[in-house]
């Protein structure tokens, strides 16, 4: 087998390049440890490339899922709003359409149960029903 050489710029630029791949590597996971932390017990904003095509009120959630906001706050306790996860000004910046288009309250399992008034009265336990 014939032993690739590499040219004097090649080797050159190895040699002087390569002692930078480490700091720029660590760097970069500490950048990335740092947002991780940030992220931890708040929602992510989408991507630019996700929020063309989603609804305007959803977030990511701990397993880069997206959640609309209102069931994230649900899930989590908590009370985010979209000023808090994208900026101050956001809900203002949507159009109609697309502030009657989000969820604003979660209510899969927030509904109220419905009283009826036209429950007849029970009777007391003595009376007989005939």
């Amino acid at each position: 087998m014939m032993k690739q050489k590499t040219t004097f710029w090649e080797h050159l630029l190895i040699v002087l390049f390569s002692p930078l791949a480490a700091p720029i590597m660590l760097f970069a996971l500490a950048y990335h440890g740092c947002i991780n932390l940030y992220y931890r017990n708040r929602p992510r904003p989408l991507p630019k490339k996700m929020k063309k095509y989603m609804k305007k009120d959803c977030v990511l959630d701990e397993n880069n899922q997206t959640v609309s906001l209102a069931k994230y706050n649900y899930m989590h306790s908590t009370e985010y709003t979209l000023d808090d996860v994208y900026v101050k000004g956001y809900v203002d910046s949507l159009t109609e359409k697309e502030r009657a288009s989000i969820a604003t309250e979660f209510k899969e399992h927030d509904e109220p149960e419905e009283v009826h008034e036209s429950i007849p009265d029970l009777p007391d336990v003595g009376e007989l029903w005939l």
